[in-house]
């Protein structure tokens, strides 16, 4: 199973024990390297310690020399005396009284002393590749010793074969190793006054003289210590203290993971039960959200076009009302014209009806003045007669006098005759403007009716006309609150699709928020709840769904 799969508890606890035992293993590595690297250091100062006592042994012997306690004519003399002054001229030795010195006691201090050296003497110094290359490093740094450089004249090496480490310390030569080491052509270095009997050019022990000056690096005193011992010690040290820290880790991961149980897994596990019902919760509202918010924005477009209809049919009776207004307004004015054109005909007609009463007076006149004519035309007539009859009497003498009298008579008839008839005619014209003042008075009262009518109509008109304009104006603010409405209706349709469109998205951030308290169930329990966590959230989608 892999980590990912674990419960919350079990990764916490894991990564909890997990820090303290890397931080445990890095210190026991600390500890391991830093012991190992203490107790090489303690067998290093050992090894020092038992290195410089050689040395010492070695100066004290040179001040030997130096007070004279041996001399180079001892040499000479225990040289003849075989082994016993082989022996004593060894003890006389600076160097071998320092290997001597710390090697007698090797074996109780638990360390192996030689002195390699590029061909020894003693079979037993002969060096090996260790050796060899720790000789070669002394040799090397020969120059840096000379130039005052403190602790160039020691180093160490292992031995990963025998679990060794060793302590090599260089060996110069001083004035008295010269007496073997040195050359055999300088009477200095040659215990032999006479040449002949040293022609070999050996040292005292009979050893070839090597040619060596004073101050040379000649071998070096070598302590090696075996690590087994110590090895042992902080590999049960390291055990020990190995199987303490691991019980302290299981005991420390069994308090760790009851401490989380009780203040973290819970919890989480609580807060992770309400985020995912409150997330049920919001998706269930955002999906009745969603379901109001689209009949609304379905009702509000519906109401939007019914609106709309009725703005244009609004619009439409608008300009209806007002072509009705501008009709009535030209009807008012058209009353008003007529109004003013039947006061005017009764203007005239009330003139005519004057003109026509004053014909009727002149013809009354006229009638009276033919009445006096035919009265005249009467007497003429009977002058005439009279003056015929006269003239009939006077004869011849009469006669012209009686064609006169019978010319007047004619014209009198004549006249009588004009007169009567004018009479007759000023009488139809009596009778004609008598019946034209009557007609005139019935067409002067049919136009007062006309002009009352007109009048009315006149008012009626302008209160219709008035109306309409206000039928008009009413009409025009019910047409822009309508469009405000139909404005009002349209934010509404939007502001429903956009909470739609909102109520969408918070129920796909309510399903996200059901993933992510799956994943944090699956991250508190482990695999087992991740199928159980996610049945809440597919449950709330397929219902939202269907909505």
């Amino acid at each position: 199973m892999s980590f990912a799969s674990w419960s919350l508890r079990g990764k916490l606890v894991a990564i909890g024990i997990t820090f303290p035992a890397v931080l445990i293993a890095i210190l026991f590595c600390l500890y391991f390297f830093q012991t190992k690297t203490a107790s090489e250091a303690a067998l290093v100062d050992k090894a020092m310690g038992i290195t410089l006592t050689a040395e010492s042994t070695r100066l004290n012997m040179e001040d030997k020399w130096e007070i004279g306690a041996f001399t180079p004519q001892q040499l000479q003399e225990w040289a003849h005396q075989g082994r016993d002054g082989q022996r004593r001229i060894l003890e006389a030795v600076p160097v071998v009284s320092a290997l001597r010195a710390a090697a007698m006691q090797s074996e109780a201090g638990g360390y192996e002393f030689r002195a390699p050296k590029i061909n020894p003497r003693n079979p037993r110094n002969e060096p090996d590749a260790i050796d060899l290359d720790a000789l070669a490093e002394l040799r090397a740094t020969q120059p840096r010793l000379a130039a005052g450089e403190a602790n160039s004249n020691a180093t160490t090496r292992r031995d990963p074969e025998r679990n060794q480490i060793r302590y090599y310390r260089a060996v110069y030569l001083g004035d008295t190793c010269l007496y073997c080491h040195g050359s055999a052509s300088n009477p200095a270095h040659n215990i032999w006054p006479n040449p002949e009997e040293n022609p070999e050019g050996r040292d005292p022990t009979g050893g070839l003289m090597e040619g060596m000056q004073s101050g040379d690096f000649h071998a070096a005193f070598m302590i090696a210590q075996d690590l087994d011992a110590a090895d042992a010690q902080l590999s049960s040290t390291m055990m020990w203290g190995g199987l303490a820290a691991l019980l302290a880790l299981i005991l420390g991961g069994i308090g760790f993971a009851v401490v989380i149980v009780r203040t973290v897994e819970r919890p989480i596990s609580a807060i992770a039960n309400g985020l995912g019902e409150g997330a049920a919760q919001v998706s269930s509202a955002s999906g009745q959200v969603s379901s109001a918010s689209q009949s609304m924005a379905q009702g509000a477009s519906e109401q939007a076009a019914s609106l709309e209809e009725t703005s244009s049919a609004l619009e439409q009776l608008s300009s209806m009302t007002r072509q009705n207004a501008e009709n009535a307004g030209q009807a008012n004015t058209t009353t008003t014209e007529v109004e003013q054109a039947a006061n005017r005909s009764r203007d005239s007609l009330q003139r005519m009806s004057d003109a026509i009463g004053k014909i009727k007076a002149g013809a009354d006149q006229t009638a009276k003045i033919i009445k006096t004519i035919d009265e005249i035309a009467f007497q003429t007539n009977l002058l005439a007669l009279n003056a015929a009859v006269e003239a009939a009497r006077a004869g011849e003498a009469g006669k012209g006098f009686a064609v006169v009298a019978e010319e007047v008579r004619s014209l009198a008839q004549r006249s009588a005759e004009a007169a009567r008839s004018t009479a007759d005619l000023i009488r139809d014209s009596q009778q004609n403007a008598d019946h034209g003042v009557q007609v005139s008075d019935e067409v002067a009262a049919v136009l007062g009716q006309i002009i009352s009518g007109v009048t009315k109509v006149s008012s009626l008109v302008a209160e219709v006309s008035s109306a309409t304009d206000e039928q008009a104006k009413g009409i025009d603010q019910l047409n822009q609150g309508v469009q405000q409405l139909d404005g009002v209706t349209q934010s509404n349709a939007a502001s429903a699709e956009e909470s739609a469109s909102v109520s969408e998205e918070l129920n796909a951030q309510a399903e996200d928020l059901h993933n992510m308290v799956a994943e944090l169930l699956h991250l508190v329990h482990g695999v087992g709840h991740r199928s159980a966590s996610a049945a809440v959230p597919q449950a709330t989608v397929k219902r939202l769904g269907s909505s």
